[in-house]
């Protein structure tokens, strides 16, 4: 009997209290998957808590001597995930058109927060004082590495600028806002 050796795909990196899927090919006919957890099915969704190597070999169906000489295997590393940021808030969190807000947060263990545009984490910031035009929301981590990182989030307000009342003028205009003429 030769045994078809498999190949396994799946995710490689999860956080601590994710599961990844493994997905196994090539066993043929007459063969069935063989996981070292011992599962027979093609796919394994599997909750590692560390560093952890998973195999699947083909075995044959009728004789279970028959193995893959070459089972695959595949790594999955957890990483831990970075504790979120505290403090996070934007100075004042309310501005006018135009105006400026200061954001800031705190992180522990030594590491400096990360600034987002968006929630995907996707375009950092360059600076925390903003001056949006709309009503914008920004996302903070602590760090560098996105991978496992704890997200916050604070939104900036925008107000069109107040009306101001003028000295009343010939014409007889009394109040005028920002913008009017």
């Amino acid at each position: 009997c030769v045994a078809p050796n498999p190949t396994v795909e799946g995710t490689t990196e999860i956080c601590v209290g994710e599961s990844a899927i493994l997905e196994a090919e090539g066993c043929t006919t007459g063969f069935t998957y063989l996981w070292s957890t011992n599962e027979t099915t093609a796919s394994i969704t599997v909750n590692p808590t560390e560093i952890t190597v998973y195999t699947v070999s083909c075995v044959n169906e009728d004789d279970a001597a028959c193995v893959s000489v070459t089972p695959a295997s595949a790594t999955i590393t957890v990483n831990e995930k970075a504790a979120a940021p505290t403090g996070v808030t934007a100075t004042p969190s309310e501005v006018i058109l135009g105006d400026e807000s200061v954001l800031t947060a705190t992180c522990a263990e030594g590491l400096t927060p990360s600034w987002f545009e968006d929630s995907a984490l996707t375009t950092p910031l360059a600076s925390t004082t903003v001056s949006p035009t709309v009503n914008t929301t920004y996302y903070v981590i602590c760090g560098v590495d996105k991978t496992c990182a704890e997200i916050e989030d604070i939104t900036v307000t925008v107000t069109d600028a107040p009306c101001v009342a003028p000295n009343p003028t010939v014409d007889g205009t009394a109040e005028i806002c920002v913008g009017e003429s």
